[in-house]
This record gives structure tokens, sequence and C-alpha cells, in this order.
């Protein structure tokens, strides 16, 4: 006689004993699910290999706190551009454009004018 040990979803356990006849199909069974698991995972990963190893993925349509904290962050911007004058508003572009060289020479300005980020 031999033992299957089987683990159900809730995570309990239960061990029965079985023919050898039984034992074998089981074994031949166990065999040809990883066959087909090779066989449909080759070319890809799983995901459910990557959740049981602790990969779990985030839905980014969710409207999490982040997005919701994002879009508040953006409006506060947007009001307070809103306040500058048209000439310093026409300035804001040119701000994000790297190094003061570059800032300077994109605003017709020399490095002096530059404020240091």
């Amino acid at each position: 006689m031999q033992t299957i040990k089987y683990e159900f979803a809730d995570g309990t356990t239960s061990e029965i004993e079985v023919s050898e006849e039984i034992y074998a199909l089981h074994l031949q069974l166990l065999q040809e699910e990883k066959r087909n698991h090779w066989r449909e995972t080759r070319r890809h990963i799983s995901l459910y290999y990557l959740l049981e190893n602790g990969v779990d993925f985030t839905d980014n349509a969710a409207d999490s706190f982040a997005a919701v904290e994002l879009r508040e962050n953006e409006e506060k911007i947007q009001q307070a551009i809103s306040k500058l004058l048209p000439e310093q508003q026409a300035l804001i572009p040119y701000w994000h454009c790297g190094t003061r060289n570059e800032k300077a020479s994109s605003l017709w300005v020399g490095l002096g004018g530059v404020i240091k980020n």
C-alpha cells in the first residue's frame, strides 16, 4: 500500500492509503500534469508560477490612492500656474529642459540669468 498526500486550497492536508495500481495511476497523472505545464510555459512564464513565487501585478487602471493624489497635485500645480503672470507662465516649459547651460540657451539669456535648481 502506498500513501497519497493531498493538500486542499484552505491549507489542510489529507493522506489516504491506496493500492499500488491507484498509486501508479496517480504518479502517471502527476507526470502528465508536469508535461502539460512545461508545454504551456516553455515559451512564456505562467502567471500562476509568478504568483506562487511572490510576484504580484497591480492594476494601473484601478483608481488607487496614488492616482487620486497625483490628480490632486496636478490640480494644485495648475491653480498655482494660473496665478502667475503670462510672461512667467511662458517660462515653465523651459524649466525642466536639462542643465543650466541648456536652459540659458533656450531662454536666450546668460548663464547667470538661470537659477540653480
